[in-house]
């Protein structure tokens, strides 16, 4: 029987995918939604990767993406808005140590890039709370890459990010 085996790296994590397997290279366990994200990058991506887009889109920006919008927001960005409101400091730390990159984003207190796995960035811009306005956070993903990945494997990145965001 032949056997393949991939090791990806998801947000500067080695997984390997062989014989149906799933495993982490720091043991811990990988979640079946990541599993799954995983499986779907591999059967998908193409043999070179384009260009990454210039464009950048929320989720509500992809086709089909606007239905589902409202709910992941309430499980996502809001998740990351009450955790560090008033920690920007903190955020930044965090994105940081989970390899993210700063960017300069005028109006946003904090911006920063994060390849998920190969050719799929995902950016993260936060907005601490002020006084007339509660904190606010955004996913943001190249415009291409629902090419890769469909809308709710996006959502799937970007949920696992603030899981390790908050951790």
């Amino acid at each position: 029987m032949c056997t393949r085996q991939e090791t990806l790296c998801f947000f500067n994590r080695q997984i390997t995918l062989a014989d149906g397997k799933v495993t982490a290279a720091d043991g811990l366990a990988v979640t079946p939604a990541v599993c799954d994200l995983l499986k779907d990058y591999i059967a998908n991506r193409p043999a070179a990767m384009p260009q990454e887009s210039s464009t950048l889109l929320t989720i509500r920006e992809f086709s089909g993406g606007a239905p589902l919008f409202s709910n992941f927001t309430a499980n996502t960005s809001k998740t990351l808005e009450t955790h560090f409101a008033g920690r920007i400091d903190a955020l930044s730390a965090k994105c940081r140590a989970l390899g993210g990159t700063p960017r300069n984003s005028p109006g946003y207190d904090l911006s920063a890039r994060f390849t998920a796995l190969p050719g799929i960035p995902v950016y993260l811009t936060f907005n601490d709370r002020d006084e007339c306005l509660p904190a606010s956070a955004a996913f943001l993903f190249a415009a291409d890459a629902d090419r890769i990945l469909t809308v709710t494997r996006l959502m799937t990145i970007a949920t696992s990010l603030t899981g390790s965001l908050i951790a």
